[in-house]
């Protein structure tokens, strides 16, 4: 099972849990942990598990925008982290990269931010507190033996980007917000007037 962490990995992040979960699962075969992207928290957790030998992590740089898609579809699990300070005020983008690749989410982060609101609306995921690495690893170890729970999230989180979150549906979420179009009887009121 790979659970792939990709994008900075920066001080807005929690890594406690994660951490924990490597090495409670060090000598288990059936987990990786793949960090693709950079950051200096990433640095740090690539550099204390060179120390201490923790061999299912693997760290990658960033990959092209072109191959993201390619390196998402690596992932079983898509890991998704945030400290509870940043919390309303940092919302991780990687959220949605992960609904397009039709991948679930697994965030490690407080309840009261927008990650968990997405994971607990679209049932595409799990959450976990900050620092309570047990449940993780807990939960990653049920995973693995539930495929069918992973592959219907992936699929509630596709079916939830292209409903909510692609391209159109955002242009039309910013022009209203800004004015720039608004109902249909809004529309046929301006024609009249010009």
């Amino acid at each position: 099972m790979v659970v792939m962490y990709s994008g900075n990995l920066g001080l807005s992040h929690d890594v406690d849990a994660v951490l924990f979960a490597i090495r409670e699962l060090k000598e288990d075969p059936r987990f990786q942990f793949r960090f693709v992207g950079g950051g200096q928290r990433q640095k740090d957790l690539q550099a204390l598990c060179n120390q201490e030998g923790l061999a299912n992590a693997v760290f990658l740089p960033y990959c092209t925008r072109s191959k993201l898609a390619k390196s998402l579809s690596e992932a079983d699990i898509g890991l998704v982290t945030q400290r509870a300070a940043s919390a309303g005020s940092v919302v991780p983008s990687k959220v949605y990269g992960l609904m397009a690749a039709g991948r679930p989410i697994l965030y490690v982060g407080p309840k009261a931010a927008t990650p968990n609101w997405i994971v607990e609306r679209f049932r595409c995921g799990w959450q976990v507190e900050c620092g309570d690495g047990p449940a993780l690893v807990e939960l990653l170890q049920e995973l693995h033996t539930r495929e069918d729970l992973i592959l219907s999230a992936g699929s509630r989180a596709r079916e939830a980007f292209l409903q909510h979150y692609d391209q159109p549906q955002g242009v039309e979420r910013i022009c209203s917000l800004i004015g720039a179009i608004g109902t249909q009887s809004q529309v046929d009121a301006r024609d009249k007037v010009a």
